[in-house]
């Protein structure tokens, strides 16, 4: 039961719903997260109440004291007794209720913090992470990396401090404000005059706040995470850095954007300057008004010198605390727009989603169709009314010039990209009816860039099956010849052979080990569908033959689309599609194509005669 109100670790074991969006809006995203965890949220409201009542007290302490001691002048002999009992009861009291209940209040807060909101930042982590995976692939292109994973990684901190200051430090100051005005109040409305005064003018420098400091934060977020961005990028890319001595040039990329971010965060600090200009002109007054009311009621008798204590200790406290109020205002509203920046960023719209009504494809045969496929980027159209055939079974290449379409249609086939028009049929089935992730398990790809995860070379090969053993590993690997390198390999931890990391995507292996690893990963998937582009392409010619023997055997049954530039690893194809702009201007196998004396002709002929043509891909 206590598990079920205030959940631990396991708040990370929660996924986020797949028929469930995040909010965009900043106070229903918060919530959309808060409400997993109410229950521990309102006892930490509730306890932060409590005790912060019971800190607010001190004052009256301090006026009864004084009270005390002012009626203990001039007693008479033998009452000490009871002034001394009296006094004593008063420090206990004051102990009790300040030092020790308040004090126990907040370490509950505390373990309810550590025990519940730790794990949610968590928690949140992954379900925002599980979104962030749900966007398309042309998202991840046009951000950086490492923004993104900023985002994921320090949105979910800001959320926990948001609600530790509100429930501790924001509600300490407004339950100081609430017990003055009362206590003002109860002794003569001109004091609770002079304090709402103030109030007001504390309401001007919230204000002032949100209005302009809050945008002001969010500029100054949002360039330093350009910069991270930017520095990423730059690190992540270190080997064409170091080859194209471009040192300097990015030094003073990354310096004109650190320029930006210190010209916001100024701007941010100036700001924030005046406001701190406008907070001790507001604590001055109000000091100065209460000072001088506090006179004058006193010498007309409307209050005592208990009183007067009272009074000046509240005025002394309240003012320390809109002072510290005002900061964290101005901290809660920067960690508000950082959360708003993450959720600009993160939580859009999928470009391309599931359907409501998707089903989970099943594959009874692997033929594949686009029926008049109509599909552009961005002021950039590619296919207009494309209609294509492979049969079930069928091996294709698909040869053309950079920009003909080769790798975006294999993209569209992924559903990387949604059609703008037509449809994608694989095995009579539209894509677009079934769920992403079922319609890939049934596809096998080997990249052209086989990148790598940062990984071992047993989970980077495990990718493409969980449940795969480790001598199904092995034995891909063997067919992709991959196992006597892989043997030989030793990291920087002492690790070997399929235990041994690769490094960040790969960079301590050649590309040749990279594209049979990859190889390796896509012959563990063994999937009905392979799509090769470029599979051979960072081999040398002995590697090359040796794995293309294995890709005979791999692709025997299987429906296979591939790219590749040299024409020569195509001729067994059982037909070639040659494709420019977009369209599709030859088919037929090699012989029949050199025969047209087309567009793939002159390619062959631009290869074989020791000239490859720059605009083959």
């Amino acid at each position: 039961m206590i598990s079920r109100i205030f959940p631990g670790l396991e708040l990370i074991d929660r996924e986020l719903p797949r028929d469930v969006k995040i909010p965009n809006k900043l106070w229903s995203f918060v919530w959309f997260f808060v409400r997993q965890v109410k229950w521990p949220f309102i006892a930490m409201f509730l306890c932060g109440i409590i005790a912060n009542m019971a800190l607010a007290s001190e004052p009256w302490f301090y006026g009864q004291v004084s009270a005390l001691l002012l009626k203990e002048i001039g007693v008479v002999e033998g009452k000490d007794e009871i002034f001394f009992s009296s006094l004593a009861g008063l420090c206990f009291a004051y102990i009790f209720v300040v030092h020790v209940f308040s004090r126990s209040i907040f370490s509950t807060m505390s373990r309810i913090n550590n025990g519940t909101f730790i794990p949610f930042s968590m928690m949140i982590r992954r379900q925002l992470g599980q979104y962030l995976y749900g966007h398309s692939y042309r998202y991840f292109q046009d951000d950086y990396v490492g923004r993104l994973a900023g985002k994921v990684m320090e949105m979910p901190e800001a959320i926990r401090m948001i609600l530790l200051n509100s429930c501790a430090h924001i509600n300490y100051c407004i339950m100081q404000l609430i017990i003055a005005f009362v206590f003002f109040l109860s002794l003569d409305i001109s004091f609770a005059l002079v304090l709402m005064s103030y109030v007001i003018g504390c309401s001007f420098i919230i204000w002032w706040i949100i209005k302009f400091i809050g945008p002001a934060s969010y500029r100054a977020i949002e360039d330093m995470n350009i910069v991270r961005g930017r520095y990423i990028d730059s690190i992540s890319n270190m080997f064409l850095v170091k080859v194209f001595s471009r040192r300097r040039q990015e030094d003073l990329l990354i310096r004109d954007n650190l320029r930006q971010a210190g010209q916001s965060g100024r701007h941010k600090s100036l700001l924030g300057f005046w406001q701190e200009i406008f907070q001790h002109c507001c604590n001055a007054s109000f000091q100065i008004a209460l000072i001088f009311l506090v006179i004058h009621q006193f010498q007309t008798d409307v209050i005592e010198i208990s009183d007067v204590v009272m009074i000046l200790t509240f005025g002394i406290i309240v003012t320390s605390n809109s002072w510290w109020l005002a900061m964290l205002l101005l901290e809660f509203v920067q960690l508000m727009e950082e959360v708003r920046n993450s959720i600009d960023t993160v939580v859009q719209n999928y470009e391309v989603s599931d359907r409501d009504d998707s089903k989970i494809m099943i594959l009874e045969r692997s033929d594949l169709s686009f029926s008049d496929a109509t599909f552009s980027y961005p002021g950039r159209p590619v296919f207009d009314g494309l209609n294509l055939e492979i049969k079930n079974g069928e091996k294709v290449g698909l040869v053309g010039p950079s920009g003909a379409g080769k790798s975006t249609l294999v993209q569209l086939i992924l559903r990387l990209y949604d059609l703008d028009g037509g449809r994608i049929s694989l095995g009579g089935v539209d894509i677009s009816s079934v769920t992403q992730d079922s319609l890939r398990e049934h596809i096998a790809v080997i990249p052209q860039s086989s990148e790598l995860l940062h990984r071992s070379i047993l989970d980077n090969i495990r990718f493409g099956s969980d449940d795969a053993s480790y001598d199904d590993v092995v034995q891909a690997a063997k067919l992709a010849y991959a196992d006597e390198f892989i043997l030989g390999l030793v990291d920087k931890d002492g690790k070997r052979g399929y235990e041994a990391e690769v490094g960040e995507r790969g960079v301590k292996l050649s590309g040749g080990q990279r594209q049979r690893i990859a190889l390796a990963r896509a012959i563990l998937k063994d999937a009905p569908i392979l799509i090769l582009d470029e599979a051979t392409s960072a081999l040398d010619s002995e590697s090359e033959k040796l794995i293309e023997k294995s890709l005979a055997s791999v692709m025997e049954g299987r429906t296979v689309l591939a790219i590749a530039h040299r024409l020569s690893t195509l001729q067994s194809m059982d037909r070639l599609i040659v494709m420019d702009q977009g369209r599709i201007v030859e088919m037929g196998s090699h012989q029949e194509l050199l025969a047209q004396n087309g567009l793939y002709a002159r390619l062959w002929a631009l290869q074989t005669s020791g000239f490859i043509g720059e605009q083959i891909e």
